[in-house]
């Protein structure tokens, strides 16, 4: 990750709440300028405002339904105007769903589908020709801890997990003898909201165990994007139960987070 610039912004999509909203007070307090993309009256503009004032970086900002077709295209052609350089990407936004996947409607199908794959997608792909050509550039994607097994009643959730961690891999591997970084943020349960807490505590003890704030979760991943690190763990917790499930057969692994999850769905 490149020190911070005057001419230079990290793009953070999914801002104005969760991670995306602590990954931009910590760049911020870093000393990088933002552009901030979030959905239309998600209360973004009063978040900028606070931003400014509190860390005096330039902070520009986009409101944007993601799942739609043409989304990233705009960002990415309102950010040229605007002679937005982007140094970093990091594509956070995103959805999440547990329940019975018969219980999914076609409209859900749909939405986590193009914000979880398609506009990440997108995105990396409209900045990467920039960074390519300058050379430089950093891009974090947001999968989970979850990705690396397939897990009952958030089928279609960590399935998306899953292509994010792989393809950011693969570009890793692709563009490995450039400047450009890649860095893929795998976290366990986040307390991102009432709700997810709610969701967390009915889960049992391996939840509560590994439950993380936004904020120190957004302070880890920075410490570890500026040291070039790919896959980013936060909590020790969280990386104690990986080492612990790479030993555990795989069918086993499968029972055990089907239990947890059909307690909590």
């Amino acid at each position: 990750m490149t020190s911070p610039a005057k001419k230079e912004y990290i793009l953070i999509t999914g801002a104005s709440s969760g991670i995306g909203r602590a990954l931009a007070a910590e760049g911020a307090s870093r000393g990088h300028n933002l552009f901030l993309v979030a959905l239309p009256h998600d209360g973004l503009d009063d978040y900028v405002k606070e931003i400014k004032e509190k860390h005096k970086v330039e902070v520009k900002y986009s409101t944007i339904d993601l799942t739609q077709r043409e989304a990233p295209q705009k960002i990415y052609e309102e950010a040229a105007t605007a002679g937005i350089r982007v140094g970093t990407l990091i594509n956070n936004a995103g959805m999440g769903h547990a329940g019975n996947f018969h219980e999914m409607t076609h409209e859900q199908l749909d939405s986590m589908v193009h914000l979880n794959l398609r506009a990440l997608t997108h995105f990396t792909h409209l900045f990467i020709r920039d960074m390519v050509a300058r050379n430089e550039g950093h891009i974090l994607n947001v999968g989970s801890l979850g990705a690396y097994t397939p897990v009952a009643y958030k089928s279609v959730y960590l399935a998306s997990k899953s292509y994010v961690y792989y393809f950011t891999g693969a570009l890793r591997e692709e563009y490995g003898d450039t400047n450009l970084q890649f860095s893929v943020l795998m976290p366990a349960a986040v307390a991102t909201s009432k709700k997810v807490k709610q969701r967390v505590k009915d889960s049992g003890i391996m939840g509560k165990f590994t439950l993380l704030t936004p904020e120190y979760v957004a302070r880890y991943t920075f410490d570890k994007m500026e040291k070039g690190k790919f896959t980013i763990m936060p909590g020790l917790a969280s990386r104690a139960i990986f080492s612990i499930s790479k030993w555990v057969p795989s069918g086993v692994l499968l029972k055990v987070t089907q239990r947890v999850f059909n307690k909590s769905n």
